[in-house]
């Protein structure tokens, strides 16, 4: 809205909450609803047009799984003027596989190793993590304040006088100005966000339609967790045949 020479940028307040969530997900997939018969078709008839197919959402595979159309994190809600709304769709559509590797160093805790350079996989980016710390290990993401620069070490074991607690990195403390522990893997510049690159690396639609087979939009996430391999592969595919088309 221009005024007076202001510009007011305005939105209307919808009548949902909480309580009218219906389908999707508002808290991390932690519940994921399936309630609305009409919401459900109207989801159904926008996947098919966009070409995107069901999977289970969450992390985890539930005793009664939920089946999605949309990504986990859009909500469908009932309103209290019982109309259908759907909310949060900045995920829409699947990302698109950007970069294979993540670039780091690797800050031994033991003051008499060498630190040495790392790269992973960047997607899934958690899987990466594990392959350098070690399979298993419980990792923790510490950010630094003042530069852009994330480090990632296993979560401290026991306490102070435990002569099994996970030693101190004092290269990485130094650096990122606060205590870390066990081996560091430290991640700068650009990397430090590529776990996030899936809210924003978005494949556009008119690719999307290219696929033979509609695509997930929870593909490398923690809410595409089953049966990830084969959504991550149909969008490597495609983001490699959209490479080469355009190169």
């Amino acid at each position: 809205i221009d005024y007076l020479g202001y510009r007011i940028i305005a939105q209307a307040a919808l009548p949902i909450s909480r309580h009218t969530i219906c389908y999707g997900s508002d808290d991390g997939c932690k519940t994921i609803h399936d309630d609305d018969h009409a919401i459900r078709e109207l989801v159904s008839i926008a996947a098919k047009q966009l070409h995107l197919k069901s999977h289970v959402a969450g992390e985890r595979i539930a005793d009664a799984p939920k089946t999605l159309l949309f990504p986990s994190d859009v909500d469908g809600h009932r309103g209290a003027d019982n109309r259908s709304y759907i909310v949060d769709v900045h995920r829409l559509f699947p990302a698109e596989l950007s970069f294979e590797e993540a670039h780091a160093v690797l800050i031994p805790a033991d003051k008499k190793s060498s630190v040495t350079t790392s790269t992973f996989p960047r997607v899934p980016f958690e899987n990466g993590i594990s392959q350098v710390l070690g399979p298993g290990v419980e990792w923790v993401e510490t950010i630094c304040s003042n530069v852009l620069m994330v480090s990632y070490s296993p979560l401290a074991t026991s306490g102070p006088n435990d002569s099994s607690q996970t030693p101190l990195n004092e290269r990485a403390s130094s650096i990122l100005d606060s205590p870390i522990y066990g081996d560091a893997l430290v991640v700068l510049g650009e990397d430090s966000a590529c776990r996030r690159e899936v809210l924003y690396y978005m494949l556009r639609p008119e690719h999307i339609r290219e696929c033979k087979v509609p695509v997930s939009s929870d593909v490398f996430t923690q809410f595409g967790y089953h049966n990830s391999k084969l959504h991550e592969n149909e969008v490597v595919g495609l983001t490699r045949r959209l490479e080469s088309k355009i190169s």
